[in-house]
């Protein structure tokens, strides 16, 4: 008899401490409230509480923010209670509201300045293998010339305003938007494979790289001077004015000359500018005839 009354009385004090510690509890509101965080209903443009995205996921009633895109609470930098966005909006950071003032751009969707596919998960080109990628494949120098690796850079998508001038002082973005590409690297002839797609968002901001080299890469893109440069050395291995994603290279890095208009690659342009940072960062280096790697954009991105 006293077995039981013992049992008994431990099962009651056991309900009494879970009824007194809201631990439980608090685990299943954040469970509930996790739940679906993959999927994203919607983003807005801020200036504040810092210059980013926030980002409304199905099941949380607060948006996370970030200097870009996410796509899971994991990768947020916070949960603002209040916020102001690009247009000057000021309103609460509660996704039902942002949804009611009609803020968030869904999923697939536009926003002035937006780029369609900034719903993809975001990916920098520095997430990728391509970063740094021709400091791994150097040049041997000393009269000597390697053809492979080579990489071609497909841009897929841009924000309308691409094509507008930069502020050349301050350098400052007109919008929010995200450009996207996808990319193949050829080991040889006949091996290639393909690199998933990546971004360059404005957010966060972009800046300039330093020295000479915008210079020498105009040059070595083909934008001054009207030619790429091709020796005979790998002339041979051209594809001529046809851009293709491989494996032989075009004529010039970048599509400029009388068949593309350079108002769309020039420096100048907001396009320009992210081709060249794209470029940058494959670690192609610019002070040589090294057409290892080209940036192919369809000519419909470059009609006006």
């Amino acid at each position: 008899m006293r077995r039981h009354l013992l049992f008994a009385f431990l099962i009651a004090s056991l309900n009494c401490a879970q009824a007194a510690n809201p631990f439980s509890e608090i685990m299943k509101g954040v469970k509930s409230s996790l739940a679906g965080t993959n999927v994203v209903i919607g983003t807005v443009e801020v200036m504040s509480p810092f210059p980013g995205i926030v980002t409304c996921f199905r099941d949380t009633p607060g948006g996370a923010i970030s200097r870009r895109p996410i796509q899971s609470l994991t990768e947020a930098e916070g949960f603002p209670s209040l916020i102001a966005t690009r247009d000057g909006v000021v309103t609460t950071g509660q996704c039902a509201e942002l949804q009611k003032k009609g803020l968030l751009v869904p999923p697939g969707g536009t926003s002035a300045g937006a780029a369609g596919g900034s719903a993809l998960p975001y990916r920098s080109i520095r997430d990728t293998e391509l970063n740094g990628f021709f400091e791994r494949h150097p040049q041997p120098g000393g009269g000597k010339w390697v053809e492979w690796p080579r990489v071609a850079i497909t841009l897929t998508d841009a924000p309308a305003w691409g094509r507008d001038k930069q502020n050349v002082h301050q350098f400052k973005f007109p919008s929010a938007g995200c450009w996207t590409f996808r990319a193949r690297i050829w080991e040889s002839e006949k091996k290639s494979r393909d690199i998933a797609p990546f971004q360059y968002c404005t957010s966060p901001p972009l800046t300039k790289h330093g020295g000479d080299s915008e210079m020498v890469y105009q040059v070595w893109s083909g934008i001054v001077g009207g030619s790429s440069g091709l020796t005979s050395t790998n002339a041979k291995s051209s594809s001529g004015i046809q851009r293709t994603e491989g494996p032989l290279w075009p004529d010039t890095p970048l599509p400029v000359g009388t068949r593309a208009g350079q108002a769309f690659v020039n420096q100048a342009t907001f396009n320009g500018m992210i081709l060249y940072m794209v470029m940058y960062d494959t670690g192609i280096d610019f002070n040589l005839q090294d057409h290892r790697a080209w940036v192919n954009v369809p000519e419909s991105m470059m009609r006006p």
